[in-house]
């Protein structure tokens, strides 16, 4: 968490400036360090720049420092914390000194810096420590080990030093540009090298290298793998190298290109020299024929020799290096001495003339391409001692036609014998259990091949491209062949796989053009395309053991005629079988099976097709184009048949689905001319786009009742008759029974279905004269459903709530159209457009149906007159018309449907009929409607938002009307100032009057003569809702009468002209959020019969006044509350922006959340030593709080500066909002609590100690400061 402190205070918008924490006088000097610890610091940089503590001479280190009242120990020298200082000379440490560290770069350009002593406990100099420094010596002493990249880089005048032989490990570039330096040696601990740890430190002449067993000698590759640099790169005087006693090893590229050195001292101790660890030395090239022999073992200049035509190996040699005698061309014999054990890597690469190799009785290995590219190879005699022949051995041996390898060898690496194309005959060991990779690999003229007989493995490429192989027989024990372990062996007639169960991995049989039948009974994992082009093959037996077959592994066998698949069958790939066009009979029999895309795809003679109950899952395209396919049984546990699984099996008359069969995919069954049958599982659910088109003889269908989907053209151009559309259908793809030029019924069950196709529609192009049924459950007739049909008549149940868009569009015979829609139908204007039955039923732009107002299409004039009889408006009936202004309704209307205005903007004069009981919601939302709005006597109910936003209306008289006001009827109508409610009002739903900004009078009746009173309800009102007169502009006095017994969440809020209310005596349930943002209200009464409540000069509290539930929003300057409160509730101060300060708490035990919440001009406020639990954002938008006061005997909280604390001071729970200038957290504070700095605008600074290791969430969300140290 430490780490990601800075990151944390970035993303919260603060700059994060890094600096000392401490500063300090010391003998004279100004030192600066960093915290870094509790009770430690380190060193640091007074300046990051080339102007690092100036004129500095004597750094004088002391053992503690003094600060804060708090002592620290100098633990260490930080990173650059004295560097380009370039007057520092000397560096004295305490005598009881404890620094374990000196940090990257700590004295780099330390110029005049000439000597130094490290201090005991260091154990690491890190990267950069003195470079460019003026050091003349260094003392690496024992406790070091670790010596980093360039930590004494370009050390100019340094001339000697001394290196414990503890160091393990030396960087890039450590001792690079050191020019005075004449000998360097490297200890015997060293483990690890870098690159040019030397580079153009000119003047060495001398290497003493004691490293025991180094592994890495420092080399640096090129993109192309070539070693370009290593730790000795550029030495050019260097001359003599010194091996220590102890060296063992000898790394790789060692002395790479030091062509200088001519004089090198080997030890007798030394095992191992590896490739290339003195190539190009002038030493390696003085010696006879370039070769060295050092501890038993041959070592040679690589270079391309010439000449040598007998290569005679010295008595005693055991180990003949790597590319030791590589390149010798004109060599014509090798005299091996009799101890010889192991032959190295490209040992003997490139002997092009060599026609021979009798190998040493006592070899025991020989390396990777040893002999390859001896080309004139013909006889290899090996011993009966030899146990292994690594990779590519003889590989490109043409001249080799036959070998026998003795049954000792155990072991092969692969391609051993890759390439030798005059290989005719091949015994391999009987001890060989894994034949290797590519042993024989681009063989072209082997023929007899013997295999090892406890071999278990054919590795990949084994044999591939011996075009000459014709029989094979595999060894009883081989379990896995792998990949193109014989592809391309066109002369492949007989293959016998053995019995052992196996897995045969990809193309492994790929170009076997001769092989004609292959018993597959023993093969359990059949890879991907295995049989690639084995046009020849005409019988393959599957065994009871199968299990998988791969993709493309049988494609286009075109000569197959049958294939059983047993129940172990559990995966058929991709186009596994596609193209098999003689393929006859087809059983899968597996209990869990997947067929995959295309699996048998274009298999155009399948006649007799069996799946078993256990298929699973048919991919998509997998009987595609089987045109000789009759009948299709689908088995019950294919949960989906994938796109166009069966499509063009032209054949195919008859299909059945299982039970478990959920999907049927896009163009499953499409193009299927002949299907007449199809039997449908009764739990499908989805028909897929194009699923049974041009099925042209498919002329009967029963829908399953769980049918929830029917694609785009599923049933196009089909011969169905008559079609139902079932219950739980939600959707009908566009044309789904397009073209069906037979279909001349449809009985439509659909209940919500929410999408019938574009304007092109369902049904489109079907019988001259179609049938609808419409059932009694329907409800919704989604867009475009029947649009261009020859329907004739339509008798719609009274169960429809919504008509939508183009359902009867251009239905040009509909004649009849019987339909009892109320209130709320919504009928789209134009779902019937262009339809006969419109044209009929259009009076002055209105369609009517009996007494029916059902919507007005086109263009209208000023005045919208509804004739004489209507009694109801249907729902949209002009939603959104602009043209209209006034509205002529007669006497006969009951009901104004949803919507019915909505948005009719330019509407502005509307009187409402005598004869009104309803307007539903939204009726007149969003309209000008001028004056005065009366309700008759009738009116019942006035939906959710029927009003709302009418900014024009000035005044609505409800008279005696038993009615309810739904949510937010009237809501945002700005310009309300009356409301004349009557003595009947029945309720008010939340929001009901909400935001009508002008409203100052609210009773049953008009004022009379020096009433004074502007807000009275009736009796009948006993709940006032959430919300319901919100924001609205009543003044002075609002006294609650004894009716209410409840009022709910923000009922008055924003009512900012208010300054008195008064609750009455019943009120048993109020939300104190009914009265925030009032910012006038200055007393709250109540009665002090009320049993639940009480009130005095500071606000309102429960009735015992234990809890404090609300300020008024009026109150000014210093408020007390009572002495007895021990809880200030939920929202009880919220935005008392005019409060400075808040007193009397000491009882106080707990505060709610957002108690305090926008008192913006509070300072202070003081808690007492109860104080034991505080709720969220308590404080937030407190924008002037500067101090929050808890007594000092509290056992949870604690103040310090007004900020406060946990009571052990570990964590800072909250900095006021209003706290300006700088805060520095004290040393013991480990955590800083979610938004503890949120909106601390005016802070400069914030001063955060090491010590804090958990930045909560936003924090420091909203916070300013320009500067914050850690």
């Amino acid at each position: 968490m430490r780490q990601m402190l800075p990151l944390m205070l970035l993303m919260c918008g603060c700059a994060v400036a890094r600096g000392a924490d401490i500063a300090v006088k010391y003998k004279g000097n100004t030192l600066y360090f960093n915290v870094v610890a509790e009770d430690s610091v380190e060193l640091t940089y007074s300046d990051k720049s080339r102007n690092n503590y100036p004129g500095l001479v004597n750094l004088h280190l002391p053992f503690t420092i003094e600060y804060d009242k708090h002592v620290y120990i100098v633990r260490g020298i930080g990173e650059e914390a004295m560097a380009w200082c370039s007057t520092l000379h000397t560096v004295y440490f305490n005598e009881h000194s404890n620094i374990r560290y000196i940090g990257k770069g700590a004295f780099a350009g330390c110029a005049s810096l000439t000597q130094f002593e490290i201090p005991e406990a260091v154990t690491r100099i890190e990267d950069f420590t003195f470079a460019w420094s003026g050091l003349q010596y260094i003392n690496i002493h024992d406790n070091i080990t670790s010596i980093g990249n360039r930590a004494f880089s370009n050390c100019s005048y340094m001339d000697s030093l001394y290196m414990s032989k503890n160091v393990t490990s030396i960087g890039d570039f450590a001792f690079t540009k050191c020019t005075r330096l004449l000998f360097f040696r490297f200890p015997e601990q060293l483990k690890k090298l870098g690159f040019d740890v030397l580079m153009n430190s000119d003047n060495i002449k001398d290497v003493y290298y004691d490293a025991i067993d180094c592994s890495s000698a420092g080399t640096y590759y090129d993109k192309k793998n070539r070693c370009i640099r290593t730790a000795l790169s550029d030495l050019k005087q260097l001359s003599f190298v010194h091996f220590g006693k102890k060296v063992k090893n000898i790394p790789a590229y060692l002395l790479y290109n030091c062509k200088s050195i001519d004089r090198i001292e080997l030890p007798s101790t030394v095992e191992v020299i590896n490739e290339y660890a003195f190539e190009e030395t002038q030493w390696l090239k003085d010696q006879p024929e370039g070769i060295v022999y050092i501890n038993h073992t041959a070592y040679a200049y690589k270079g391309v020799r010439s000449g040598v035509k007998n290569i005679v190996i010295k008595e005693g040699t055991r180990y003949i290096s790597p590319y030791c005698f590589m390149g010798f061309k004109d060599a014509v014999r090798i005299d091996f001495c009799a101890e010889e054990r192991v032959i190295g890597k490209n040992a003997f690469t490139g002997c092009w003339t060599l026609p021979n190799v009798d190998l040493p009785t006592d070899l025991d290995s020989i390396g990777p391409f040893a002999f390859s590219g001896c080309g004139a190879l013909e006889d290899i005699k090996f011993n009966r001692n030899i146990r292994a022949i690594d990779a590519y051995c003889f590989s490109k041996c043409g001249s080799l036609v036959e070998v026998s390898i003795p049954n000792t060898v155990t072991y092969l690496g692969e391609g051993v014998f890759y390439k030798c194309d005059g290989l005719y005959k091949l015994d391999l060991p009987d001890e060989l259990v894994k034949i290797p990779d590519g042993v024989c690999a681009k063989c072209p003229n082997l023929v007899e091949l013997k295999l090892p007989v406890k071999s278990d493995s054919l590795g990949v490429y084994a044999f591939d491209g011996c075009v000459r192989l014709e029989s094979i027989s595999l060894p009883d024990g081989v379990e896995y062949v792998g990949e193109r372990a014989f592809n391309g062996c066109s002369s492949l007639t007989d293959l016998d796989l053995g019995s052992r169960r196996k897995y045969v991995g990809d193309y492994a049989f790929s170009g076997c053009t001769s092989l004609y039948n292959i018993d597959l009974e023993s093969v359990w994992y059949l890879g991907n395309r295995v049989f690639n082009g084995c046009h020849e093959l005409r019988r393959i037996w599957f065994g009871d053991e199968i299990e998988h077959i791969g993709n493309w592994a049988c494609y286009r066998l075109e000569n197959v005629s049958e294939i059983n698949l047993s129940q172990a069958i559990s995966y058929i790939g991709k186009s596994a079988f596609e193209g098999c066009t003689f393929l006859h009979k087809l059983s899968i029999m597996g209990d869990s099976t997947v067929i995959d895309n295309q699996a048998f795809a274009g298999c155009s003679s399948l006649e007799n097709l069996t799946l078993s109950p256990g298929v699973r899952v048919i991919g998509e395209k997998a009987f595609w184009s089987c045109r000789s396919l009759p009948t299709v049984s689908l088995p019950d546990s294919a949960y989906s048949i994938s796109a166009d699984a069966f499509a063009k099996c032209s054949a195919l008359e008859s299909v059945t689905t299982g039970s478990g069969t959920r999907n049927i995919g896009t163009g499953a069954f499409a193009e299927c001319g002949n299907l007449r049958k199809v039997n449908l599982n009764s739990r499908l659910e989805v028909i897929s786009d194009y699923a049974f088109k041009e099925c042209y003889a498919l002329d009967s269908l029963v829908m399953p009742d769980e049918l929830r989907h029917i694609g785009y053209q599923a049933f196009f151009g089909t011969a169905l008759t008559g079609v139902t559309i079932p219950l739980k259908v939600e959707y009908i793809g566009t044309g789904a029974f397009g073209d069906c030029r037979r279909l001349s019924s449809v009985d439509y069950k659909a209940r919500y279905c929410t999408f019938a196709g574009s304007s092109l529609g369902v049904f489109r192009n079907t019988a001259d004269t179609l049938s609808v049924n419409i059932d009694p459950l329907v409800e919704v007739l989604p867009e475009n459903l029947f649009a261009y049909t020859n329907v004739r008549s339509v008798s719609l149940p009274n169960s429809i709530t919504d008509i939508q868009r183009h359902v009867f569009y251009r239905c040009r015979e509909l004649e009849s159209v019987e339909i009892n829609p109320y209130g709320g139908l919504v009928i789209d204007n134009e779902a019937f457009a262009e339809s006969k039955w419109e044209s009929a039923n259009r009076a002055d732009g209105v369609t009517y149906m009996n007494d029916i107002a059902m919507y007005v299409y086109g263009t209208v004039g000023d005045t919208l007159t509804v004739r004489e009889g209507t009694t109801i408006i249907a729902a949209n009936f002009a939603t959104g018309n602009k043209n209209v202004k006034t509205l002529v309704l007669p006497n006969t209307v009951q009901v104004i449907g949803r919507d019915a205005f909505y948005d009719c903007t330019g509407l502005r004069e509307v009187t409402l009929p005598e004869s009104l009981n309803t307007v539903m919601d939204g009726a007149f939302q969003n309209c000008a409607i001028e004056g005065t709005l009366t309700f008759p006597k009738t009116m019942v109910s006035v939906g959710a938002s029927a009003f709302a936003n009418c900014d024009s209306l000035d005044k609505v008289v409800i008279s005696d009307a038993k009615m309810s006001i739904g949510f937010g009827a009237f809501a945002g109508s700005e310009y309300i100032d009356t409301v004349l409610c009557g003595n009947k009002l029945a309720r008010m739903d939340d929001g009901a009057f909400a935001y009508c900004s002008s409203l100052k009078y609210f009773a049953p009746k008009a004022p009379e003569k020096r009433q004074r009173e502007t807000f009275i309800l009736p009796g009948s009102i006993d709940t006032l809702h959430y919300s319901v007169f919100s924001n609205c502009g009543f003044e002075g006095v609002i006294e609650l009468p004894n009716s209410v017994k409840t009022v709910e969440g923000r009922a008055f809020a924003g009512c900012s002209k208010i300054d008195e209310i008064v609750i009455g005596v019943n009120v048993s349930d109020f939300d104190v959020s009914a009265l925030i943002d009032m910012d006038y209200l200055l007393r709250i009464r109540c009665g002090e019969l009320n049993e639940v409540y009480a009130a005095d000069a500071s606000g309102l509290y429960d009735k015992q006044k234990t809890a404090m539930l609300r300020c008024p929003s009026g109150r000014g300057g210093e408020v007390t509350v009572g002495g007895g409160v021990k809880t200030v509730g939920r929202r009880a101060f919220e935005n008392c922006q005019f409060i400075s300060e808040i007193t009397g708490m000491k009882n106080v035990e707990k505060v709610d959340d957002y108690a305090f919440r926008g008192c913006k001009n509070m300072v202070k406020i003081s808690f007492g030593e109860k104080l034991a639990e505080l709720g969220r954002d308590v404080f937030e938008d407190c924008e002037r709080l500067t101090d929050i006061v808890v007594h000092k005997d509290n056992a949870k909280y604690r103040s310090e500066d007004g900020i406060l604390y946990s009571a052990d001071m570990t964590e800072l729970i909250m900095c006021p909002p209003g706290r300006t200038g700088e805060v520095r957290i004290p040393a013991s504070v480990t955590k800083i609590a979610d938004y503890a700095f949120a909106n601390c605008t005016k802070l400069t600074s914030v001063l955060i100690p090491r010590s804090v290791t958990y930045t909560g969430e936003n924090a420091f969300y909203g916070t300013t400061c320009r500067r914050m140290k850690i």
